[in-house]
């Protein structure tokens, strides 16, 4: 990711992420990836094991939301029965 705002936004982001499925989805295992989808563009993708209520975490507009919306091109956030998949597109440029 190099150094710069890119790799502070991305490490920032992932952070949340993780603290987010461990504290409110009390998850046990997290995945992350950091994959470059074009010259310009990186996918995180953080996918957790943790208890999901799509309702409750839909009615919360916290710091990582915020954060989401500030950094990133695109987002989105699945819930499954097997836990909760975070998507987002950065731009590295």
């Amino acid at each position: 990711l190099g150094v710069g705002i890119v790799g502070v936004s991305a490490g920032d982001l992932i952070s949340e992420a993780v603290w987010n499925a461990i504290r409110h989805g009390k998850a046990r295992h997290v995945l992350i990836d950091v994959t470059p989808t074009t010259p310009a563009t990186i996918r995180i993708t953080v996918q957790d094991d943790g208890a999901t209520d799509e309702t409750d975490h839909d009615a919360r507009t916290g710091l990582g939301t915020q954060m989401l919306e500030e950094v990133t091109l695109e987002w989105s956030r699945t819930y499954t029965s097997s836990g909760t998949t975070l998507v987002a597109l950065l731009p590295t440029a």
